[in-house]
Order: structure tokens, then sequence, then C-alpha cells
């Protein structure tokens, strides 16, 4: 009883002279035992707190090493996607250069085309007028000679036999 109401106050290494029976030392030995298995047991519990701490904080690093490397990926992805999209973009500026040139060498060739088709036109036109005055002219020879012939018939002369 003495134990249970003054052992707060007891000193362990040098117990009263009323608890150094043999009982009572084996009482000591026994409630040391269990301190000391509690204390065991305390470093057993933070033992474990500290493993499964260690094992989140691994567990962390491995997610956080895993996350980074995605996002390494996704970077490197975009930087390719980016990259693809760079020469896509050059591409097209390039067949847009030469559909400009092919534009500006058609108009070309459309206004060379104009310019012949207005070239044979012309051509066609004073080549047309130059038959139509050889045929006015030969029209006039014709008269000029049917009305020769006539002024020799009436004179009497006949134009075939001369």
């Amino acid at each position: 009883m003495y134990l249970f109401l003054e052992g707060e106050e007891v000193d362990v290494d040098e117990p009263p002279i009323i608890l150094q029976t043999d009982e009572m030392k084996e009482a000591i030995g026994v409630l040391r035992h269990f301190s000391e298995n509690e204390h065991q047991y305390w470093l057993y519990q933070q033992r474990l707190e500290a493993e499964h701490l260690s094992a989140t904080w691994q567990k962390a690093m491995e997610r956080a090493q895993e996350d980074i490397k995605q996002a390494q990926q996704v970077v490197k992805q975009a930087e390719q996607e980016k990259k693809q999209a760079e020469q896509e973009k050059k591409q097209a500026e390039q067949e847009k250069k030469q559909a400009e040139q092919e534009k500006k060498q058609a108009e070309q060739a459309k206004k060379q085309a104009e310019q012949e088709a207005k070239y044979k036109d012309e051509e066609a036109q004073r080549e047309r007028l130059e038959k139509e005055q050889a045929q006015q002219e030969a029209e006039r020879e014709r008269q000029q000679k049917e009305r020769l012939l006539a002024l020799l018939k009436q004179a009497g002369i006949d134009p075939i036999l001369s």
C-alpha cells in the first residue's frame, strides 16, 4: 500500500527500508521490468511510426518523381508538337509563296495570251481589210475593164482580135 500511495516520491535506486524486503525487491523488479517493457514498447512504436513516416515519404518522393517524369514527357511531347507545328507552318508559308509565284506566272501568261490574242485579232482585222481592199480593187479593175471593153465595142474594135 505504501508503494501505491508514496510511489511517485520513492527513489528507485535507494528505496526506503520498508521497501527493501525480498518481496518488495521482487515487486520493484517487476515494476522496473514493466517500466522497461513500456519504454521498449514506446521505442518500438516510435520505430514503427518512423518507418511508416519514412515509407510515406518514400512513396511521396516516388510519386513526385513519377509526376516529374510524366511532366517532362508532356513537355517533351509539347516541344515536339510545337516543332512539328513550326515545320508545318514553314511548309505552309513555302507553299503559299509558291502558289503566289504560280499565280503571278499565270497572270503573266494570261496577260501575254491576251496580248497575243489581241495581236492576232488585229492581224486578222488587217488581213480582212487587205482582202476587202483587194476585192474592191479587183472589182474596180473588172468594172474598168468592162467599161473599156464596152467603149471598144462602141468604137467597133474587137478586143479579142487585137
